[in-house]
C-alpha cells in the first residue's frame, strides 16, 4: 500500500492516493489491535471506538466497504453493546443490503 500511495502520488491520481491512505491507515489500526484484549484500559476501549468510526465513515465514503468489515471485526471485543449496535445500524446493515442487491 505504502508503494501504491507514492505511485498515485507520482502521478497526481490525488483520489486513489486518498483511498490508498485511508486502507492504509485501516490496516495499521487492526495491527494495533493485535495487544492481547486483557491488557487495554477503558480508557484505550474508548480510543479505539473512536477511532473505529471515523475509520468505517472514511472507508465508506472511499467505497472500501470490505475494509469496514475487518475493521468492525477487529474492533467488536473492545465495544460496548450499545456501540455495536450502533454501528451495525451506520455501517454494517447498509454494507450488506448494498451487497445484497449488487447479486
Amino acid at each position: 500500500l505504502e508503494r501504491s500511495i507514492w505511485c498515485f502520488e507520482q502521478t497526481d491520481n490525488i483520489d486513489l492516493a486518498v483511498k490508498a491512505r485511508t486502507h492504509f491507515s485501516s490496516v495499521l489500526f487492526r495491527l494495533e489491535l493485535e495487544i492481547p484484549h486483557d491488557e487495554k484500559t477503558a480508557n484505550d476501549c474508548a480510543v479505539i471506538e473512536v477511532r473505529a468510526a471515523q475509520l468505517m465513515e472514511s472507508l465508506t465514503r472511499e467505497g472500501l466497504f470490505f475494509e469496514v468489515l475487518n475493521i468492525f471485526s477487529s474492533v467488536a471485543p473492545f465495544l460496548s453493546e450499545y456501540t455495536k449496535e450502533e454501528m451495525e445500524k451506520r455501517f454494517i446493515r447498509k454494507i450488506r443490503l448494498a451487497g445484497a442487491g449488487e447479486d
